[in-house]
């Protein structure tokens, strides 16, 4: 049996360099266990319990109750699911039993699938989630890791996953990639032309302020910021986006960000019409936040395409989901789709990782990760800058004379700004972390060059390198590192002019000149020095005792802890205790490299007559005259004496009915001696005869002292009666009967036969928010001799309600028994039919069940009428136009609507709509333009209707006031002619009009003479609008006459005319 190494190490000597210890191999993260973890643990043991004594009462209530806890036990801690499944015999032997009851039960298996791997960003990017999902077999199922998945998993990659599945979860154990993601020469690449559609989708009543053109700026515009602006510059051409944004569509119903697969099929499916799928290999679903709900996150995105299904066929295509309040102001739009984007390109988080005082830590050391603290690429904190140098490398955006690796070798290398166009020379820097494992630090320059890394960002960060770092922890992500640790901020980053020793490993950079064309760097690699540490031995004995005569292995491992600068080493290796007891397969000595390890075993014989106690054994492993000696510690034991195996039945005898079946817990215990060792053991039944048996285990390793607990079912006859002896045999090795136990049941004359469940009627039609009812019948088809049955009737509705006038019936044999249930639909309720499983228990145990069936029916509703604006002014006769806007309030189970539209005007007013009919979604809203005219003669205050009417519903009215301001007042002077004798009779005449009507007025007329004098006469009009004057000319000479036409408060004054008089 192995047991703990022992580990010896020695200390090192004072004075040796930190950078000459061995390399600690990487862990993943650390996890936070979740509170919620040890209660379900505990409460899926306390269950499995249960179902391990063959409790039958309620079985399918209790499997269900486990399935609940199991399954968010999977949720957050898979691991401690995978440990807590039951036994593959017992899941046979229940979902054997309870045939209904498979769905409730877990699974172990291999399950091989196309893998869908999402990230998603919360807005204010504290906090990111990762999400898996296997799909296999048309299931979309949630994949869990029971240890850290790697960052290498990405959409589209065909894997393997063992594990355990339950219901859409899937616990992992183990996963393995069987084949790559499509190939370079599939549409969905990270170069060439991005072939993008947008989708606009909103919900039902969620009417949206974003316009088409907004979203298509953001990704396509050529003028101003967009993301195929941002691919171009950042990819040096290679990238870009084109396509098309279409919609708003209103989906069928609100989705949660929870429901983001189904939300995607919805958007999909609402497209189809306009949009050949074929021709995309990147989606983008812009959507609201549903009513009622709160969205997790401002934007999700799938880490590389994968196959998604469309009414056009199969696509490779990458999806993102953006959140519309974040799609503008512009930029703000930008930021939010090269994020998501990223992700769609593979791309991970531009994280932070800080190791305190230090620029850069030991090796291997994790530090702490900020997921968003890189603030000078797009994908870390909300900005516009450039994807760091590692991205770019890995989206392929580089070309490569402009990437070097520096792998051990000194140089001095100039770089060019990392947003600077192709053909700019070098400009990422990969340098090798001295001489030890396989850290790398990635050097590069941001200087205000292009559209994007212009003057965002502090001006530290352009007056230096910024240093990203990778290791075994970085997978797709990047992680910057802070140069300038002495301050507590992200901001100033960069890797000023000066020089940094990495006080680790022996590298030693250089920032030799920093100007607004780039930076100058230098790398150096110190000698290394050749320092010997003591190696460390781990040492074993396999076994925790041994009889005399046999042979005991030990394991032994020897890693070189010398740093890499010294020669290989021989280390001499030898035994002496027990004194005495031969050793083979121990060499007498071994090389090592620095660094290496080297791993073996070796045998030592226990002699016959050795005493019975606890010995040591030991081995020494030397070199240049130091040794470090591990020990271990074995005890000699007497040989092995078996005893029969003790069997318990946890209750001598039990009454059950004919057909049932008789459960017995047994508790096996095994008394041999410890030299014994485990042994198998497998169970057997020969009583009663004919009766059939079944086990929740079929074979065990019991140690010597241990125990083993089992139960076993047994098959009552349906016409059996009487006492019966039941028997159980142990068989040691599953050959010889080495133990029998008996027990006995007694069957009771009771037979029990399944009832008859039935509903009138089997389909009822509901509304939306209504009830139906229908009258349930169960007989009971037991013996007279079993006396009356409780049934239990039992229906999952959920999200419908469901209530029952009595849920349990307790019917006599050969009586029926009737009960009503009445379910109610939720108020959002679609269109189509809802199936209930009715089922009915009988001591908890499934006994029947019948299917019904509920159809959710229209129920057409008054629609609503408004006008915007709601009030207007205008001018009598002159036309006013003003917007209709009906909606659909018809139940969620409605399809579209015509409504019939009219509109009403008061007298001698002038109305039309541009249409009279509206086709209308439920929950959509339409406008129609309404253009009415007053007459000349309207002033005041009005009232116009509109009205919208379809099939099944009252009609409805919406109105809006009108303030209708009069025509202006008009006044016309004239005169017959232009020149009269002195003396003559002058007819001057004014005519009073508003629009071509006449209109009453006092008329003043005032008339200039030649010499300088006025005469005035001031009469009424008449019922023409007509005022006339005859003027006497006495004085020759030329004349000029005006008049003033005053009605109430308006005033107006006439054109001016002139005669002569002779």
């Amino acid at each position: 049996m192995f047991r703990t190494l022992l580990t010896v190490t020695l200390a090192l000597a004072l004075g040796c360099a930190t950078q000459e210890e061995p390399t600690p191999a990487p862990t993943a993260p650390p996890t936070t266990a979740r509170a919620e973890s040890a209660p379900l643990k505990e409460k899926v043991s306390r269950l499995n319990d249960r179902l391990r004594r063959g409790e039958k009462a309620g079985l399918t209530p209790l499997l269900r109750e486990r399935a609940d806890a199991l399954g968010s036990l999977m949720d957050v801690d898979a691991g401690a699911a995978l440990a807590l499944s039951l036994p593959e015999s017992v899941r046979v032997s229940l979902a054997r039993k309870q045939p209904d009851a498979m769905p409730l039960l877990e699974a172990r298996g291999d399950f091989e699938g196309e893998l869908e791997v999402l990230v998603a960003d919360n807005p204010a990017r504290t906090e990111a989630r990762t999400e898996h999902f296997l799909r296999v077999k048309g299931e979309r199922l949630q994949v869990r890791f029971a240890n850290a998945p790697s960052g290498d998993l990405r959409s589209g990659l065909r894997v393997r996953v063992r594990g355990l599945k339950l219901a859409a979860r899937l616990a992992a154990e183990d996963t393995q990639v069987v084949r790559q993601a499509f190939s370079a020469t599939s549409a969905c690449r990270t170069t060439g032309d991005q072939r993008s559609l947008v989708i606009l989708a909103t919900f039902p009543g969620q009417p949206q302020t974003l316009t088409a053109e907004q979203v298509r700026e953001v990704f396509f515009s050529t003028t101003q910021r967009s993301l195929t602006r941002y691919w171009q510059e950042a990819s040096q051409g290679r990238t870009s986006a084109s396509g098309d944004v279409v919609g708003w569509y209103t989906l069928n119903r609100g989705y949660s960000c929870a429901e983001s697969d189904a939300m995607r099929v919805a958007a999909i499916a609402a497209a189809d019409a306009d949009v050949d799928f074929r021709q995309y290999d990147r989606i983008f679903i812009v959507h609201p936040e549903a009513t009622g709900t709160n969205c997790s996150y401002g934007g999700l995105g799938t880490l590389a395409c994968y196959t998604q299904q469309t009414q056009d066929g199969p696509i490779t295509a990458s999806t993102a989901w953006l959140l519309a309040d974040y799609m503008s102001p512009n930029d703000l739009g930008v930021e939010l789709v090269t994020h998501e984007g990223g992700h769609n390109l593979t791309l991970h988080h531009g994280s932070a990782r800080d190791f305190g005082a230090e620029a850069l830590g030991p090796v291997g050391a994790r530090g702490t990760l900020t997921e968003y603290g890189d603030k000078f690429t797009s994908m870390g904190d909300w900005n516009l800058g450039h994807y760091a140098a590692p991205h770019k490398v890995r989206a392929g955006w580089l070309e490569p004379s402009a990437v070097a690796t520096v792998d051990g070798t000194d140089g001095t290398f100039t770089l060019s700004p990392l947003s600077a166009p192709m053909g700019s020379g070098l400009q990422a820097l990969k340098v090798r972390r001295g001489f030890y494992g396989d850290g790398w630090l990635w050097l590069e320059a941001r200087r205000q060059v292009g559209d994007y890394d212009v003057s965002f960002f502090p001006s530290q960060v352009y007056g230096g390198a910024l240093v990203h770092y990778e290791d075994a922890y970085t997978g797709s992500y990047t992680h910057l590192l802070d140069f300038t640790p002495q301050t507590s901020e992200w901001w100033d980053p960069a890797f000023l002019p000066g020089t940094w020793t990495d006080p680790y490993t022996n590298l030693r950079l250089s920032v030799d000149a920093a100007t607004p064309a780039g930076i100058t760097v230098s790398v150096h690699y110190e000698p290394v020095p050749c320092v010997r540490a003591p190696p460390t031995v781990t040492f074993d004995t396999w076994y925790d005792y041994a009889a005399p005569g046999w042979q005991v292995d030990s394991g032994l491992s020897i890693t070189n802890n010398d740093t890499v600068g010294c020669p290989t080493s021989t280390f001499a290796l030898s035994t002496s205790m027990p004194a005495g007891w031969p050793t083979t397969n121990l060499p007498a000595s071994i090389t090592l490299e620095p660094g290496n390890q080297r791993s073996l075993y070796f045998t030592k014989e226990v002699p016959q007559g050795t005493p019975y106690a606890t010995y040591t054994v030991d081995v020494t492993v030397a070199r240049d005259g130091a040794s470090i000696t591990a020990e271990d510690t074995l005890d000699v034991i007497a040989p092995c004496q078996q005893a029969p195996i003790e069997v318990r039945f946890d209750r001598a005898s039990q009454t059950v009915s004919a057909g049932d079946t008789a459960a017995f817990g047994v508790t096996l215990v095994n008394h041999d001696s410890r030299a014994c060792g485990w042994w198998y053991f497998e169970p057997a039944s020969m009583l009663p005869a004919g009766w059939a048996t079944d086990y929740d285990q079929f074979g065990f390793d019991i140690e010597p002292g241990g125990s083993f607990e089992l139960t076993m079912y047994k098959t009552v006859p349906t016409d059996a009666q009487g006492t019966y002896a039941v028997d159980l045999q142990i068989l040691r090795d599953g050959y010889v009967v080495e133990t029998t136990a008996t027990a006995s049941v007694t069957v009771n004359p009771c037979v029990r036969s399944a009832p008859t469940l039935s509903a009138l009627p089997s389909t009822v039609d509901v509304v939306p928010g209504g009830t139906g009812s229908y009258t349930l019948s169960v007989t009971n088809h037991d013996a007279a001799t079993c006396g009356g049955s409780t049934f239990t009737l039992a229906l999952d509705s959920d999200p419908w309600g469901s209530v029952f006038s009595a849920s349990s019936l307790t019917v006599a044999p050969g009586a029926t028994a009737t009960a009503t249930l009445t379910v109610t639909a939720p108020s959002n309720a679609g269109a189509g039919s809802r199936s209930f499983e009715l089922g009915v228990l009988r001591d908890g145990v499934s006994v029947g069940g019948v299917q019904l069936e509920a159809r959710v029916v229209c129920v057409p509703r008054v629609p609503s009428v408004g006008f915007t604006p709601a009030s207007a002014t205008v001018e009598a006769g002159k036309p006013l136009t003003m917007t209709m806007t009906v909606t659909n309030n018809d139940s969620t189970a409605c399809a579209a609507s015509s409504f019939s539209l009219g509109a009403s005007a008061p007298s001698g007013w002038t109305s039309g709509l541009s249409q009279t009919a509206l086709s209308l979604a439920r929950g959509a809203s339409g406008q129609v333009p309404l253009t009415v005219t007053p007459p000349q003669t309207a002033s005041g205050r009005f009232t116009v209707s509109g009205t919208a009417s379809h099939t099944g519903a009252s009609a409805a009215l919406g109105s809006f006031t009108v303030d209708v301001t009069p025509l202006p007042l008009k006044a016309t002077l004239s005169v017959p002619a232009l020149s009269y004798r002195r003396n003559g009779l002058v007819l001057v005449t004014t005519l009073v009009t508003r629009g071509t009507g006449s209109a009453q007025a006092s008329v003043r007329f005032s008339l200039l003479r030649p010499d300088g004098l006025t005469d005035v006469l001031t009469v009424s009009t008449d019922a023409k609008g007509k005022a006339g004057w005859s003027y006497v000319a006495r004085v020759p000479g030329a004349h000029s006459v005006t008049a003033t036409a005053t009605a109430g408060t308006e005033t107006v004054t006439s054109n001016t005319v002139g005669f002569t008089v002779q």
